[in-house]
């Protein structure tokens, strides 16, 4: 008998954020308006009778191993494995990307996700021959951390439940104005941004950067976001409106400081993102 399966892109909408702890904690709980039964919803499948099994993609996995290990026949696995690489142009799986198997209490496979990116999940239903594209919402929380740092900025932002593409993030906006390798114990970091969150509880990365502060070497270093040209471009300034140049851009980019004309708006940011900033209170991880 042919096994037919189906095909959804969850394109999620709207922005959240939360603590990488309660990661794992993934169900969604709606009424059943037919009944008073609770059920458990994962990306809107029931799952209150399944078994959910959430895997992440490690170094040298392969779409075939995978399908391989979830005991499909060879045509389903096949048609899996040319569904992702011929519609959705996946041919190798991103290490640390989530994958989920939902199966029947009995084992059997009902549906398989792929995390394709930050915003999309690809779910194959094995159960049936629909097909639809359905949008599902994320949403996005602020987040304020202050992290003393022991031994280096990956570990430290890691012990406080963060997940180390912030860092990735800050060396993007402080660039060459911090010495990144040479971050040691003693030194100090406050940040606010926002993290993508998927279902309330899966990480899909950090959506903005808004403010943050650097104790580095003796010396304090503010990262201020801004708006200096009609392009929508944002840049990021220092304390005193000097423009920091990030990893991926050079000196000669303008501008070089805040524009004269926009320095009274420039003020009144930096004192507000100051102001957030003190709030926040050092913690050691």
């Amino acid at each position: 008998m042919k096994k037919l399966f189906t095909l959804y892109i969850i394109a999620l909408l709207t922005l959240n954020c939360g603590n990488n702890n309660r990661e794992d904690n993934i169900y969604i709980t709606k009424n059943d308006t037919c009944s008073t039964i609770n059920k458990k919803y994962l990306f809107d499948i029931d799952i209150t009778d399944m078994i959910v099994e959430k895997k992440k993609i490690h170094h040298g996995q392969t779409i075939w191993g995978i399908l391989k290990n979830c005991d499909l026949s060879a045509s389903l696995a096949k048609q899996i494995s040319d569904t992702l690489i011929n519609r959705y142009k996946i041919e190798t799986l991103q290490d640390n990307k989530l994958y989920f198997l939902i199966k029947t209490k009995d084992n059997n496979i009902k549906y398989i996700v792929y995390q394709k990116n930050t915003t999309e999940l690809i779910i194959f239903n094995l159960k049936n021959n629909t097909s639809n594209l359905w949008a599902y919402p994320i949403k996005h929380i602020e987040q304020k951390v202050g992290i003393y740092i022991e031994n280096n900025l990956w570990n430290a932002v890691r012990n406080a439940g963060v997940n180390t593409e912030l860092v990735v993030e800050l060396e993007n906006r402080f660039g060459k104005s911090i010495n990144f390798s040479d971050i040691k114990e003693g030194d100090e970091l406050k940040v606010v941004f926002d993290e993508i969150r998927i279902c309330d509880t899966i990480f899909g990365g950090i959506s903005k950067i808004k403010t943050a502060w650097f104790y580095n070497c003796g010396k304090e270093i503010y990262a201020f976001p801004m708006q200096c040209t009609n392009q929508s471009i944002e840049y990021w300034f220092d304390a005193d409106g000097k423009r920091l140049f990030g990893q991926n851009q050079t000196t000669s980019c303008l501008p070089h400081s805040i524009p004269e004309k926009l320095t009274s708006n420039f003020k009144t940011l930096r004192d507000s993102c100051i102001m957030i900033l003190n709030q926040i209170g050092i913690k050691d991880y």
